[in-house]
């Protein structure tokens, strides 16, 4: 779809509810945006972002595989009992294949909590990133 005309942002931005505008800081300025954050981040937050992506798979892809989550929870009886089995046939689908596929599914949904937090502690290897390369963090 395409994005956006001028007049419809120009509109959101005159009529958007409170709760959707900063408020400004005490020396008037606004915060940046979420935007703003990942372009001053950068390659960190990307880097930051993946690991924690990563290590969210991995971690329960490794609950199902070890059934950390319980005796009788495995991937592929969450898939049934969510439905994809009317979808997809699952007869076929080696346990394993089944557990890293649900993982990858549930870790999507976490994106929610996982962005934000990637955001909220990212700053310690931005400001790192930029001391190895001797430049100064902008505010």
């Amino acid at each position: 779809s395409p994005a956006p005309s001028f007049q419809v942002t120009a509109w959101w931005d005159q009529h958007k509810p409170a709760y959707f505008k900063p408020k400004p800081r005490a020396d008037g300025s606004l915060p940046p945006s979420w935007g703003e954050l990942v372009r001053i981040h950068g390659p960190p937050f990307l880097v930051w972002w993946g690991t924690l992506w990563v290590l969210g798979a991995g971690g329960l892809f490794l609950g199902f595989e070890h059934h950390l989550f319980g005796a009788d929870v495995d991937a592929l009886t969450l898939a049934r009992a969510w439905g994809v089995d009317k979808v997809v046939d699952l007869s076929g689908v080696p346990p394993s294949l089944g557990n890293m596929g649900v993982a990858i599914a549930c870790n999507e949904v976490l994106e929610v909590v996982r962005f934000p937090l990637a955001l909220l502690t990212v700053k310690p290897w931005t400001r790192w990133w930029y001391r190895v390369r001797g430049k100064t963090m902008p505010e």
